[in-house]
């Protein structure tokens, strides 16, 4: 399976710190953002959700007109 990094605009990479934890998971492994790419921002997929870029934009970017017309039909949900 190819490896690939996750990059995040403002925070740039996804990093896996090595740091792990006993609670609340024991086995917890910390997840943090790092400026430079490594060997530990790689990733590969195994299992999960699968998210796909949405074609409309962000409802902060939208225009008063688009946006008042459609805060009805918007959903955010930031829990999985």
């Amino acid at each position: 399976m190819d490896r690939f990094k996750i990059l995040k605009y403002l925070f740039r990479y996804l990093h896996l710190s090595g740091d792990t934890y006993g609670r609340p998971i024991h086995g917890q492994k910390e997840i943090s953002c790092y400026a430079y790419a490594n060997s530990q921002n790689l990733w590969k997929v195994d299992a999960g959700v699968y998210v796909r870029q949405s074609s409309e934009p962000l409802s902060s970017t939208r225009d008063e007109n688009y946006n008042a017309q459609s805060s009805k039909n918007d959903h955010f949900d930031d829990e999985l």
